[in-house]
């Protein structure tokens, strides 16, 4: 600016003018204010979809069900589980359980008693709740038997 452009004493007898109200600030609220928000939505999405069916599709889990019972029918105690997970619960009284969030694809569900284990292999599909029925367990002779 050249000195004839320049402001004289004049112009600040009153005093410096007031500052242009920070433009920065303002931006900066909006977007802490955008981001909460979008924060918010999220973990709303999160806890309404981990509750559906669709949820367990995109994961690719799925549920399954039956029921332990020995060669003649009656309902047996045993341990289920499903080998490489964390995944385990027992029968109830009447031989039956369910395992929920298996993850999908070829898998096996163990089911022990005492001290033999039973292997089942299965194919979970996500999404879908697998009924298996009975799962009977014939108890084999050892040797010496």
């Amino acid at each position: 600016m050249s000195f004839e452009n320049s402001p004289s004493l004049n112009d600040y007898r009153l005093g410096l003018p007031e500052r242009p109200p920070d433009l920065s600030a303002r931006r900066r609220q909006w977007l802490i204010i955008g981001i909460l928000t979008l924060l918010v939505i999220s973990v709303w999405l999160i806890n309404v979809f981990s509750k559906s069916t669709v949820f367990q599709t995109v994961t690719g889990t799925g549920n399954i069900a039956g029921r332990v019972v020995g060669p003649d029918g009656t309902p047996l105690q045993a341990e289920v589980f499903v080998p490489g997970t964390n995944l385990k619960t027992q029968t109830d009284n009447d031989g039956k359980f369910a395992i929920q969030n298996v993850p999908a694809g070829g898998r096996s569900i163990i089911v022990a008693r005492g001290v033999s284990g039973y292997e089942f292999p299965l194919r979970i599909q996500a999404g879908v709740s697998l009924d298996l029925g009975d799962l009977r367990i014939v108890s084999t002779p050892g040797p010496g038997d």
